[in-house]
């Protein structure tokens, strides 16, 4: 996961321009539910540049426990399959989608596009389903800025 930066900072008077960019690599050790890795920090400020390496240690916040629900309704609109979904994580946090979906009966499948909605804005995933038993082919997205791939 990579977060970046940019802005000004004011130091007696004067203006500077900054970015920082952190580049996180992580693992959950899941029968300790402890996650640690590196984190990489660049920062650049006044036209010098920095970097560091720290390595991290820390518990998962009590009840994230990477299990989350997904919940969608589909209706027929005219000619066109639309709805809303939601996930639900752990912790109980939701993100709201709105749902498009598309039948291809030569394949016997349903591709359903789930966007973000308000705050979930940026996040999406596309599920390919089999039509005639409902079992998911593959799920693929994004979400808090980690991607998702499951075929």
């Amino acid at each position: 996961m990579t977060f970046a930066f940019k802005g000004t900072a004011n130091d007696a008077g004067e203006t500077y321009r900054f970015s920082t960019r952190e580049k996180v690599t992580a693992e959950i050790n899941v029968n300790t539910m402890v996650m640690s890795g590196t984190m990489k920090v660049t920062v650049s400020l006044a036209g010098s540049r920095s970097s560091d390496i720290v390595a991290f240690s820390e518990a998962v916040p009590a009840g994230m426990d990477g299990s989350s629900d997904l919940e969608f309704d589909i209706v027929q609109d005219d000619k066109k399959l639309v709805g809303s979904g939601t996930i639900t994580l752990s912790n109980n946090d939701t993100y709201d989608f709105i749902a498009k979906c598309r039948d291809n009966t030569r394949k016997q499948e349903r591709k359903v596009s789930l966007k973000g909605d308000g705050s979930s804005k940026g996040c999406y995933f596309t599920i390919i389903i089999n039509s005639t038993n409902d079992a998911i082919k593959s799920l693929k997205g994004k979400m808090l800025g980690q991607k998702l791939i499951i075929e």
